[in-house]
Order: C-alpha cells, then sequence, then structure tokens
C-alpha cells in the first residue's frame, strides 16, 4: 500500500509488494505465515474489500513482529494497516501507524531511498484527509525530490505528482499544477509507469485545470474519455471515477446543462459511498455539489432532504470535514433563502465564510461565497450592500482568475444587474457591456449565461426608452 496512486483523484493504495522491500533492505528470510498475510491483504486491498484487508494486515503485522519490534516488515505491515484504517475513516490510528512505520524506515534504510519515499506519500494522503493540506504538500514536495534521482519508484514518483497536482488546483496554483500532469504524462508515455490508472487520474487532473480555467467544453470531452475508461467501476477504481463524475457534473453546472450535471453529481454520490462509507469527506462533498445542482433546477426541497443529515454528520467533526462543511452551509442557505427565511440564510453564510477565511480557502470559494451574499441581499432589496458583496466577487475573481474567465463575466453581469436594480443605469450600462464583450470572446462556453446577460441589458435600455437598442438584445438572446 506504500506504492500508490492520489487521493482526492484516486484513494486507492497499492501495497509495497515483497520484491520492493528486498530491493530496500538487502533481502531476508521471508517466513511463509508473513508472505502470506501480506499477499492476501495485498489482494483484498485491491479489490476493495477494506475490512478484509485490515484482517489480514493485523496479521501480517502479528507476524512481523516476530521478526523484531522494528524490523523493517513491521514498518511495511504498519504502514499498509494504517493505510487501511484511513480508507475506513480511523484516522487518527492509521496516522499513528503511518508515522510509527516512516520512524522505522528512517531508522533501518535512511531517507533517501524509495520505500520512505513511498511511506511519505501514503502519510500526506491521510493528512490531506485530515484537512492537513499544507502537511501534505510538504510531504509529497520531499517525496518527489527524493524519487527524482532514484531509478526505480516511478510509480510512486507519478502518484506523488498526481496528489500534489490536487493540492495546487485546490489552491489556485494553476501553472505549477499544468507542469506537474505533463510530467506526469511523460512518465506514462515513455512506459516508465505500471498502473494505466495513473495515467487516467493524470487526465482527470488536467480536465480539472481546463474546467478552473473556464474552458468547460474542453474539461467535458476529456472527462467522458477518463470515464469511458471504466464503463463499470469496481470499488477499487469507484474514487477515481467518482471524482471524474464529480468533475463532469460542475462543468455541466457552468454550461448550464443542468439535467446532465444532476446525473452526473448523482453517478459520483454513489461511487464515494461505494469508495468509503456514506460519512466519508468524498461523500460529503459530493453531496454538496449535488445540493448545489438541485438548488439551481429549484429542487430546494430534496435538497434540504440531504443537506441536514450531511450538516449533521460533518457537525461531528467540523475541523476534517472543514470544506464540506463550508459548502453544505452556502448550499443550506441557499435553499433558506428561496423559503424567504434571509436571517436564518445570512447566518448559514457567515457560519461558511469565517470557516473558509480560517482555512484560508482557494479564492474561487471565496468569490462564490460574495457572490451568495450579494444574491441573497439583492433579493432583500438591499442593493447597497449587494453591490458591496459582488465588488469583492469581481476583484477576487480578476486577481485570480483573470480579466476572461467566463466566472469574471459572470461577476460582472451580476454587479450590472444590481446596478439595474438600484437605478443606476450609466454604471449598469457599463458593466453589461463588459460582461458581453468577455462572454463573446468565448460564446460556446457562456451559451446560456450570454443569452441572460442579453436580456437583463435589453430590459435596461426599454427603461432607458432605447427600444431599438433593446429589441437587437432580445434578438441576440433568442439565438
Amino acid at each position: 500500500m506504500w506504492k500508490g496512486v492520489p487521493f482526492k483523484v484516486s484513494r486507492r493504495l497499492a501495497f509495497l509488494i515483497i520484491v520492493s522491500f528486498s530491493s530496500v533492505s538487502g533481502g531476508f528470510a521471508q517466513s511463509t505465515e508473513w508472505k502470506s498475510y501480506t499477499h492476501m491483504s495485498n489482494e483484498a486491498f485491491k479489490s476493495g474489500d477494506y475490512d478484509k484487508a485490515k484482517i489480514y494486515c493485523e496479521k501480517a503485522l502479528v507476524e512481523a513482529k516476530k521478526f523484531g519490534p522494528r524490523d523493517l516488515r513491521v514498518a511495511i505491515n504498519s504502514g499498509d494497516l494504517g493505510a487501511v484504517l484511513c480508507k475506513l475513516g480511523e484516522y487518527s490510528k492509521g496516522h499513528e501507524l503511518l508515522v510509527q512505520a516512516l520512524d522505522i524506515v528512517k531508522e533501518k534504510a535512511g531517507v533517501d531511498n524509495a520505500l520512505y519515499a513511498s511511506g511519505l506519500r501514503t502519510l500526506a494522503h491521510c493528512m490531506r484527509d485530515l484537512g492537513k493540506d499544507e502537511q501534505a504538500n510538504l510531504m509529497l514536495r520531499q517525496a518527489i525530490a527524493i524519487l527524482d534521482h532514484q531509478k526505480t519508484g516511478k510509480d510512486c514518483l507519478a502518484s506523488c505528482l498526481n496528489q500534489l497536482t490536487t493540492l495546487d488546483i485546490e489552491s489556485g496554483n494553476l501553472k505549477e499544477a499544468d507542469e506537474l500532469v505533463s510530467k506526469c504524462l511523460r512518465l506514462t508515455e515513455a512506459g516508465l509507469v505500471s498502473q494505466p490508472e495513473i495515467k487516467v487520474q493524470a487526465l482527470n487532473n488536467r480536465a480539472q485545470i481546463l474546467q478552473r480555467l473556464g474552458k468547460y467544453t474542453q474539461a467535458v470531452e476529456l472527462l467522458q474519455q477518463v470515464i469511458a475508461s471504466y464503463p463499470k467501476p469496481s470499488r477499487a477504481h469507484a474514487d477515481s471515477i467518482g471524482s471524474a463524475y464529480n468533475n463532469l457534473a460542475i462543468c455541466y453546472e457552468n454550461l448550464n446543462r443542468l439535467d446532465k450535471a444532476e446525473l452526473a453529481s448523482r453517478q459520483a454520490v454513489s461511487l464515494a459511498k461505494m469508495d468509503a462509507g456514506p460519512s466519508s469527506p468524498g461523500v460529503l462533498k459530493a453531496t454538496s455539489n449535488l445540493c448545489m445542482i438541485l438548488n439551481r433546477q429549484g429542487k430546494y426541497k430534496e435538497a434540504k432532504r440531504l443537506i441536514e443529515p450531511a450538516l449533521n454528520a460533518v457537525s461531528k467533526d467540523p475541523e476534517k470535514n472543514a470544506m464540506p462543511f463550508v459548502a453544505l452551509n452556502r448550499e443550506d442557505a441557499e435553499a433558506l433563502r428561496q423559503e424567504g427565511k434571509f436571517g436564518e440564510a445570512e447566518q448559514r453564510l457567515k457560519t461558511a465564510i469565517n470557516l473558509a477565511e480560517k482555512l484560508n480557502a482557494a479564492k474561487v470559494i471565496m468569490a462564490g461565497l460574495w457572490c451568495d451574499f450579494g444574491l441573497l441581499y439583492v433579493t432583500q432589496e438591499r442593493y447597497s450592500q449587494s453591490e458591496s458583496c459582488y465588488k469583492k466577487a469581481l476583484e477576487i475573481r480578476q486577481a485570480s482568475l483573470g480579466e476572461d474567465h467566463p466566472q469574471t463575466a459572470a461577476a460582472l453581469s451580476d454587479l450590472a444587474e444590481v446596478y439595474r436594480r438600484h437605478g443606476k443605469s450609466q454604471l449598469a450600462e457599463e458593466y453589461f457591456k463588459r460582461s458581453i464583450a468577455d462572454m463573446e470572446k468565448n460564446p460556446q462556453d457562456n451559451k446560456i449565461l450570454l443569452s441572460a446577460t442579453y436580456k437583463g441589458y435589453a430590459e435596461l435600455l426599454r427603461a432607458c426608452g432605447r427600444a431599438d437598442e433593446a429589441l437587437k438584445m432580445e434578438a441576440k438572446a433568442r439565438k
């Protein structure tokens, strides 16, 4: 399990097989029982039977300890068991075992080897699930630095690159993320990586980068290729393909193809449950995305039915499930807004944004939260407050995504609409024109939003007595 592939994009881990261990240790006598239990735990894990893998890992660890408490075999089986426990949601115990395993490897084999790097990779996986992204980032960079100079361990290197790519995407560091994806794909194309899954995960990462850049149509095409690689995913592949469905749902949501977004999102939730159970971080993340899509379609009651049990689950340990907690509060606020419960909605958003700020959440999340506040206030005709919130969202998106990104154009359109409703016609027209000019550069990915913006601008023109110009905008909206 210490040689593996990424969390988030894929939480599947592959065991450190005996031959790899021998290459580090220089060879040693192997007991039949230890070898057998280690092999059986490996097979159980690869098939997705984590409960059985746990049993065999525990038996293998008992056999390993017969060679001495600080034997390298103890490190291997401790690391394996730690990784299995993390899959089962037992993060504290899993983390403890992974740290113990690394400590033994450091003592017996040093740190400049593939075994130690593989242990760092698995521990980084655990740290990520515990919400400790900074520590995970440092561990992955250390592992990559070790493996870059090793002749072996290329699967582990590619896995680390994929994991670090995921962290970079979530933090908005898209330039380095793209470089890491390219490096990973070069390894696979050179035939240095044995696990075909790794290339699939790298392509999934590249699609997510395209999504973050607002290139939704290109991302959809790539994600469809990824999903087609596993038409009937087993539990062992559930997380990697579930992640692809989740990303596909977000792309469809941005393209306003909400029926397809809902289907993809439901598939993501189903696969996340198959992978790690109903209360795992992956399930909570997929559920919050499904709730967002349901809210977008006006299915508020259905969203509310999903939000309440999910919020109860994350509230038990909000630190571990911090970002799902933020996302679920956002969607609960939207459902409450639609019910006219504005005070409760505002409180949910304040809870979400306070935690997001504390976590130094990605800029795209912060911008989304300010847009949520802006929508809540415009619904109540609190236009000055709405303007302030949309301006903050626009500033963040301009700085982090650039002027030509669809989400930046959307913020311009939102602000134009607030100015229109507030009676600030000159400012409204300025922002409508800027938004339309940006969206017309990429009409395929902005089709629905562009149509809505044309309609809003047409309403402004009619109110200003410019009926001929309004007719032209309305004609554009109908195309």
